[in-house]
């Protein structure tokens, strides 16, 4: 995909990267020692978090047209692209995600990258599959409006969930919360958790899935994981390879 073609690193770009790895690692080894330094070093590391929508960022535009003649029916948005507004995420999500927004109303349009993707990967027909089963379980997932695997629409397979609109918060520590309210915050998270845990997955996505989860879950994600990065970026793979990482 774009994105993917834009992820190879020239040599210069791979000894960038490595610097950056090496500051993680010190990052990580204060962490046992001293916390609080080693959350300051982390945010120096970050970068400051932008708005949580921006306009449509290069490399992901679209006809809007066939997408508003799809959601008129559905969600009864307009059909006119003067009529609406469409952002995209600014962060936070591997499939590029989007808003259509209308007086009255609002949707996220969520969609496999284009190009060549990965085995597996960006498959949001598996989203769209646990968040229909999940929500009547009690886990408070988005309200799936439809998944459309009719290419001619986006290009690309996407689902359509109801837009809520929230607060955002990047930082675990909830610095930007009130402290009257990060209590709360910290025991919904916890009593989500909980509930996911607790809800049985789908018997029919699961089977399509390759059945049950074996043992060996650790292994399987390092061993996985390390194959989608190597396919994902050669050069970048072999880098790290170098220095370990890969193994």
């Amino acid at each position: 995909s774009s994105h993917q073609s834009g992820c190879l690193l020239s040599p210069t770009a791979a000894v960038s990267r490595g610097s950056v790895y090496s500051e993680m690692k010190r990052v990580a080894r204060l962490c046992g020692a001293f916390p609080e330094t080693a959350l300051r070093a982390r945010r120096l590391l970050e970068k400051r978090a932008r708005g949580s929508e921006t306009s449509i960022r290069k490399g992901h535009e679209f006809d809007a047209a066939p997408l508003l003649a799809y959601l008129h029916p559905l969600v009864g948005s307009p059909k006119e692209p003067g009529d609406v507004r469409i952002g995209q995420f600014s962060h936070g999500q591997s499939n590029p995600t989007f808003t259509v927004r209308w007086d009255g109303g609002a949707v996220v349009v969520r969609k496999k990258p284009k190009g060549a993707l990965l085995r597996g990967a960006h498959d949001v027909a598996r989203e769209h599959a646990f968040a229909s089963h999940l929500r009547p379980l009690g886990v408070p997932t988005p309200v799936a409006r439809a998944l459309c695997e009719d290419r001619a629409v986006l290009g690309t397979d996407f689902w359509v969930y109801d837009y809520v609109q929230g607060r955002h918060f990047t930082d675990l520590y909830l610095q930007a919360a009130p402290p009257a309210d990060r209590p709360a915050l910290f025991a919904s998270a916890a009593a989500v958790t909980a509930r996911l845990h607790g809800a049985p997955p789908p018997v029919a996505l699961v089977d399509r899935l390759g059945g049950a989860p074996k043992r060996g879950y650790l292994g399987r994600q390092v061993r996985t994981w390390t194959k989608q990065f190597g396919a994902a970026d050669e050069r970048l793979g072999e880098a790290t390879a170098e220095r370990g990482v890969a193994d």
